[in-house]
């Protein structure tokens, strides 16, 4: 699905856009009022004028650690900077960050080594059925339903196996996670733990970007509520030019 996907269906989205992007301009620079479903015109005009991303990774972030193992739970730290009594969080990535963009969560996982804690990864590639719940198709819950027990049930054994390290954070790096992940109820799985975004976590650990850069960069409802008050000034970010924003992101 991947393959298909990213490596095929990304490109014939990318060269459908070089191709037709000055047809689609019009709509993409005042998008027209609607009610009910699009005509099948605007549709495709509409799949067309965003221009999906380029060079992406050519492997899952699992398959570039060597880490496909269902039977294995992947601990990363730093040798030199870590001992096994270290601070371990345990890091959910979700498909998107995992198979779809997998910089994505390579890049959570190399912010969480240089933050000198231990991050525990699930076993093998997990669900955790939002693509049901979070589209409306409640015909379809009981499916997700049925993948958030077969999820809690993993880490469940992931908590007793590792329960020397004492658990109490769990970091996400998308925000929509947060909603979906209530659902595991993991305080209840690593004992009076909380769920936390990635950037307000290196907040807390007083991970900031050099001096004159504007700030972490997000997409505000994905990743809202932050709830620092460092956030007031992150959020300022998001209303800077192109240039900007480019020297905001931290990685």
């Amino acid at each position: 699905m991947r393959t298909g996907m990213v490596g095929i269906g990304f490109k014939a989205q990318r060269l459908a856009h070089d191709l037709f992007k000055r047809f689609a301009c019009k709509q993409t620079s005042a998008p027209p009022a609607k009610l009910g479903a699009a005509p099948i015109e605007a549709q495709v005009i509409r799949f067309i004028n965003k221009k999906m991303p380029g060079g992406l990774p050519k492997k899952t972030a699992r398959a570039l650690l060597d880490i496909e193992d269902k039977d294995c739970v992947p601990i990363l730290r730093n040798p030199v900077a870590t001992t096994p009594e270290t601070e371990a969080v345990f890091y959910f990535r979700g498909c998107g960050s995992k198979r779809l963009f997998s910089q994505v969560g390579l890049a959570t996982q190399a912010m969480l080594w240089h933050a000198g804690v231990q991050t525990v990864l699930p076993p093998g590639c997990l669900c955790c059925g939002y693509p049901q719940s979070g589209s409306g198709q409640f015909d379809k819950a009981d499916k997700a339903d049925n993948i958030i027990t077969h999820d809690r049930v993993w880490f469940h054994h992931v908590a007793n196996t590792l329960n020397y390290l004492d658990i109490k954070t769990i970091v996400v790096s998308c925000g929509i996670w947060c909603d979906q992940l209530q659902g595991y109820k993991f305080s209840k799985i690593f004992f009076d733990s909380h769920i936390i975004d990635l950037h307000e976590y290196l907040l807390e650990k007083g991970i900031t970007l050099l001096a004159g850069q504007a700030g972490f960069l997000y997409p505000e409802p994905c990743h809202n509520p932050i709830k620092l008050g460092d956030s007031m000034q992150i959020g300022k970010t998001l209303v800077g030019d192109k240039n900007s924003r480019k020297r905001a992101l931290p990685w």
